[in-house]
């Protein structure tokens, strides 16, 4: 997955110039078509999160649906980079997006493991953001929980060693 993204982005790169030069040099309409169809798409895409949330928002789109149709925006408001996460959520908001998602503080199975906030969505929600973070919160929780049966494990065997060595 490392090669691959930066391969199809030189390739969407490499095939936009090619179709730069064919406009410039050949004036083809094909290629003014085709080339506001690679940059349009995408852009309308982006664009179509905020008014799908005011959809949902106002159950004329399921929640479920959303979230499959825009699970790209959806993990990058959850998962991106603050700057990225922020807009996309602010992007949401402006369209009408009302978070049901309820914060608190939660402590590891053991006393090894510090508080940690945990988000979790409320029964009314509607919101694909809401969703995801109940899906990225399950996911975390779940490798918490496997960190601390690790250590607990490899703790329990370095007392087996020790006491077989004693």
């Amino acid at each position: 997955m490392t090669i691959l993204l930066p391969t199809l982005a030189a390739a969407f790169a490499a095939f936009c110039v090619w179709l730069a030069v064919r406009i410039v040099n050949r004036q083809e309409r094909w290629a003014k078509w085709t080339l506001g169809m690679v940059v349009g798409l995408p852009v309308l895409y982006v664009a179509g999160f905020g008014p799908a949330c005011w959809l949902c928002e106002h159950g004329i789109l399921g929640q479920n649906a959303a979230w499959a149709a825009f699970r790209p925006m959806t993990w990058l408001a959850c998962n991106g980079q603050p700057l990225v996460a922020d807009g996309i959520r602010s992007y949401a908001v402006f369209w009408g997006d009302k978070r049901r998602i309820r914060s608190f503080m939660e402590r590891g199975e053991s006393w090894t493991f510090a508080w940690a906030e945990r988000e979790v969505r409320l029964a009314d929600s509607v919101s694909p953001i809401d969703f995801e973070v109940e899906l990225s919160d399950q996911q975390a929780h779940e490798e918490r929980l496997q960190a601390e049966r690790e250590y607990w494990a490899k703790k329990a065997l370095n007392r087996s060693r020790r006491h077989l060595t004693e």
